[in-house]
């Protein structure tokens, strides 16, 4: 024989003016200063993209059958992209290291931040050494 328990729920107000917006932290909406913008984590990425942007612009501009025929032009795009990788790691680096000495930040995420460029350069040869195999 089945049983049966009253398990009424409380009514759902319609009117939902009173509560906070869903994820809304008081926190997040503060204006953030200048300063800590630039001493924020995530600032040392931005100069890894000059190289995602030129290896995603390899192939629509031509440059994978550029150098295989020689091309001087080839050539030049390429060496723009590996300097844009040395640099721009030289840079993300020189930033990771930079704001646990100046900041007085924790050293925590020196560690990741240098095995994610070692993923990162390794990704990035591998899809320079591909980009000859897009075009057969």
């Amino acid at each position: 024989m089945l049983s049966s328990t009253n398990n009424a729920r409380a009514p759902i107000p319609l009117d939902e003016a009173g509560s906070r917006p869903l994820g809304h932290a008081p926190e997040w909406s503060r204006p953030i200063k200048t300063r800590e913008f630039w001493y924020a984590h995530w600032i040392g990425f931005l100069f890894l993209l000059p190289v995602v942007v030129m290896l995603v612009l390899h192939e629509p501009l031509g440059m994978t059958d550029a150098f295989l025929m020689g091309d001087r032009v080839s050539s030049d795009y390429n060496l723009m992209t590996l300097a844009a990788l040395i640099f721009g790691s030289s840079a993300f680096v020189i930033y990771a290291f930079a704001l646990p000495i100046v900041k007085g930040r924790g050293w925590r995420w020196v560690p990741p931040k240098i095995i994610f460029l070692a993923f990162f350069w390794r990704a990035v040869i591998l899809a320079m050494s591909c980009m000859s195999l897009l075009n057969p």
